[in-house]
């Protein structure tokens, strides 16, 4: 669901996503820093990305959670 105005801004954060997945792969353990970036992603990929675009924004934010051990364990 792209948006008149915001195609460039879309390809930022389309790669900012990618970069903080290739991270999460290469099993970089996951700091506040990321979590912070994590977060931004997953606001902005709620208002404007598609659905795979904002399951992958959680997933990673829920994966810095994790690897800062602020994640309920069950």
């Amino acid at each position: 669901m792209l948006l008149a105005g915001c195609g460039g801004r879309r390809a930022e954060m389309r790669e900012r996503l990618s970069v903080l997945n290739a991270l999460n792969r290469a099993d970089t353990v996951l700091t506040a820093t990321h979590r912070d970036e994590a977060q931004v992603l997953a606001d902005w990929f709620d208002r404007h990305g598609s659905a795979n675009e904002q399951l992958l924004a959680h997933y990673l934010l829920g994966r810095c959670y994790a690897d800062m051990h602020e994640a309920p364990m069950l």
